[in-house]
């Protein structure tokens, strides 16, 4: 996510605004500290133009990511 928001040439503050995320939470991601929502990953597909399978796989190679998107997990 942080290749594709340099690439962009987008700040994190940025990057939340058109996404409609916090900044702190695209810091997170950045950080392998979750995953996002379908929702949000196709926000920043059209922002960042960095396709959204990429994307999830990227997040996904990230130390300390979690195996499975929120919605994917059962309660």
């Amino acid at each position: 996510l942080l290749h594709a928001r340099t690439k962009a040439q987008l700040t994190l503050k940025e990057t939340a605004d058109k996404t409609g995320t916090s900044y702190q939470y695209l810091s997170k991601l950045e950080r392998g500290q979750g995953l996002p929502s379908l929702a949000t990953l196709r926000r920043l597909d059209k922002v960042l133009h960095f396709p959204s399978r990429e994307l999830l796989r990227l997040l996904r190679e990230e130390p300390g990511a979690q195996n499975d998107p929120p919605e994917a997990r059962t309660a």
